[in-house]
This record gives structure tokens, C-alpha cells and sequence, in this order.
């Protein structure tokens, strides 16, 4: 798969292993980075083999993969940040974000992976009201700025990329183009359809049950009562 330009673009299928919402209320100070209104927040991981190896040692990968090949290496987790655009400088806020764990006597945060996404208003609305209504969301491609920060992000062989996240000789910091979600049908309200349909089946045998019960109650106690006449004869 190639560009218009003939190069590969680089992205990654993401797996949305959990999804939750953020309200975030700020009084209005004409500060745009403090912002009133949902962002969403998903925690991610590379589908199937695919992987993402960074200069600083850890690896990002499916934890079913990690467990068979990540012997000897550290982990590391992700997080996808869906917010609402409000200006046009806020598209430039797009990017994937490498933090540096951090280690005290009280506190211990491992290095971890942010991914920031702004949506155009009426996307992210749309975006919104399908979580609400149930279809959530089960996946999602993430395609890289064309340079890869200057290289520092790269395909390997043979499902891998790598990252030179490196503060002294790469960039822990690279821009994203765009998003793209899949949905699967077995969504929330796919299965609340099947549950709803699974408890009409199940009444409808309830009420079978005490039908033919009181039928069966009504044939044992005439059976009982012929029972009794015959040895009164």
C-alpha cells in the first residue's frame, strides 16, 4: 500500500482494549489550552504480531505477544486522547508523545506511550453519539506525519516498526495525520438486541413451563382421585 507520492505510509492497527469519557470544566479565561467539554480516552494495543520497538529499550506490543516473545524487555502501555478541535492551530496538537517513567520512595509511574488526536466538531460529536448509543469503536488505524519525524520512526521486519525516541539522537515526539476507527458488530448494543431476544425466548419458555405444569398438576390429581375411588370399591 503506497501514497500518492509512492512511499508506504507509516500507521499502526490499534486494538481498543477499554474506552471511557472525560469531562473537563474550566472557567473561560480566553487561555484556549484551558478548555470546557469530553475527550476520550482509549487504552490501546498493537494487533496480533504487529509491534513497535523504542530506542529507550521497552516494547509496544499485543500482551499475548509480549508473554511468548518479550523475554528479557520491558512493556510499555498506550493511551489514544479524543478530544474536540476548537481552533484551527489545535489539528497541530496531533501527535504521538513518549513519557519517561518516573521512580521515588511514595511514587512509581513507568514510561508510558500518549497518542493525541483532535477531531473536526461534527466528527467528534458523531464520534460521541455512537459510544452513547452503544457502538463502540473496537480498533483503530493511526497513520504517521509522511517524514516519521525525520526518520525517527521506520518500518522493520517482519511485522515491526522502530522508534528512535532517543532525546539526545531522535525525537520522542511524532505528528499524526489521521485517525480511523472500526466497529465490530458484536458492539454494546448488538449485544443488549441479543440479550433482549435471549429474555423473550427464556419467558416464553416460563410461561410454557407453567402452562403445561398446571396441565400436569390437574392430570395427577384426577389419576389420585380415580386412584382413591377404586379402592373405596
Amino acid at each position: 500500500m503506497t501514497d500518492a507520492n509512492g512511499k508506504q505510509p507509516l500507521f499502526m492497527n490499534l486494538t481498543i482494549s477499554s474506552l471511557s469519557m472525560r469531562m473537563d470544566t474550566s472557567r473561560h479565561t480566553g487561555d484556549a489550552s484551558k478548555r470546557s467539554g469530553h475527550s476520550i480516552v482509549m487504552d490501546v494495543h498493537p494487533q496480533g504480531s504487529n509491534y513497535l520497538e523504542l530506542a529507550t529499550g521497552e516494547i509496544f506490543c499485543h500482551p499475548d505477544w509480549f508473554r511468548v516473545h518479550g523475554k528479557n524487555r520491558q512493556a510499555i502501555s498506550a493511551t489514544l486522547f479524543i478530544s474536540k478541535a476548537i481552533t484551527e492551530s489545535d489539528y497541530q496538537e496531533n501527535k504521538m508523545d513518549y513519557y519517561e517513567g518516573y521512580s521515588s520512595d511514595v511514587d512509581h509511574f513507568p514510561s508510558s506511550i500518549y497518542l493525541y488526536y483532535c477531531l473536526a466538531p461534527e466528527e467528534f460529536a458523531e464520534l460521541l453519539t455512537d459510544i452513547r448509543s452503544g457502538q463502540i469503536p473496537s480498533s483503530v488505524q493511526i497513520t504517521f506525519d509522511e517524514k516519521g519525524g525525520d526518520g525517527a520512526l521506520r518500518y522493520t521486519l517482519p511485522d515491526g516498526k522502530k522508534w528512535n525516541n532517543d532525546k539526545e539522537t531522535g525525537k520522542f515526539r511524532i505528528g499524526t495525520d489521521s485517525v480511523q476507527f472500526f466497529y465490530e458488530r458484536s458492539s454494546l448494543s448488538e449485544i443488549a438486541k441479543q440479550t433482549q431476544e435471549l429474555t423473550g425466548r427464556l419467558q416464553a419458555i416460563e410461561r410454557n413451563i407453567i402452562y403445561y405444569g398446571r396441565f400436569f398438576v390437574l392430570l395427577l390429581a384426577i389419576l389420585l382421585l380415580y386412584l382413591i375411588a377404586m379402592r373405596v370399591k
